[in-house]
């Protein structure tokens, strides 16, 4: 492109463009255009950082979501087990609160009816337990050094 001055007017010097090799002067549409394209350059490079910004930020809410995720597996794992575990100690207040469990266990341990005799069986195989001799039983307790003295001194 060449710039040579325009010759319409006397005294004032104007300069043009020539686009092509045919020598057409540029318009001033094309100028204009020219002169819109740093607006237009400046919008789409602010569109771009934009688009990244915005997919960048999707890209840390999906990262975020992922764990989260992971995290809401775990917990219903653990509310999974928790509830089984409601479940099975339904079960057992159910079993305990029935009064026929609640006889037996109270005989299992020595509880009788009133009015009832209590029956205690007696394997033969077994001895009997020592019976305690009436001197040992009213002897006071002794101290720790009182022991001592008499396993070494006798008496």
């Amino acid at each position: 492109m060449q710039n040579r001055p325009k010759r319409s007017q006397p005294g004032i010097r104007v300069e043009t463009r020539i686009t092509s090799a045919i020598g057409r002067e540029e318009t001033e549409g094309r100028r204009r255009a020219r002169s819109i394209s740093f607006f237009t350059h400046t919008v789409l490079w602010l569109t771009g950082l934009l688009c990244l910004a915005l997919l960048l930020g999707s890209l840390a809410q999906a990262w975020s979501n992922s764990g989260l995720m992971q995290q809401l597996d775990q917990e219903k794992q653990k509310y999974a087990q928790l509830q089984q575990e409601h479940e099975t100690l339904k079960k057992q207040v159910d079993y305990y609160t029935d009064p026929k469990v609640i006889e037996q266990e109270a005989r299992n341990i020595g509880y009788v009816k009133p009015g009832e005799q209590p029956v205690i069986l007696v394997n033969e195989k077994e001895t009997p337990p020592a019976q305690v001799k009436p001197e040992e039983q009213q002897q006071p307790a002794r101290g720790f050094w009182e022991e001592w003295w008499r396993i070494f001194f006798g008496g």
